[in-house]
């Protein structure tokens, strides 16, 4: 499998939403783990100019407009907000009240 070919299995196993949820944000080196696996198996990830782990992943993994988009809104979000992990990333993404009813 080449390492483009790596890039597409992993995507489409793991949507921008499946991707930032709550659940792999609560284990914060997970993003590291995924991104030395993928560069491991040839994906040669570009590293983003912020040198963020969240914000090279949605670049360099989402190719297509409909999940590239959410993945960079995601991990600006989660960049811009100054904490790593927080809580209600997606719905704040999408527009949607989160969990205190706040956007």
């Amino acid at each position: 499998m080449t390492g483009a070919q790596v890039k597409v299995a992993f995507t489409d196993m793991f949507p921008p939403a499946v991707l930032f949820s709550e659940e792999f944000r609560s284990v914060p080196a997970i993003y590291a783990n995924i991104r030395d696996w993928l560069n491991l198996k040839g994906a040669a990830l570009t590293l983003h100019c912020s040198c963020r782990i969240l914000i090279t992943l949605a670049h360099s993994l989402y190719k297509d407009v409909e999940d590239r988009v959410p993945a960079t809104e995601i991990s600006l979000i989660i960049f811009s907000q100054g904490r790593q992990f927080p809580h209600s990333i997606t719905s704040e993404a999408s527009g949607t009240a989160g969990p205190s009813g706040a956007v």
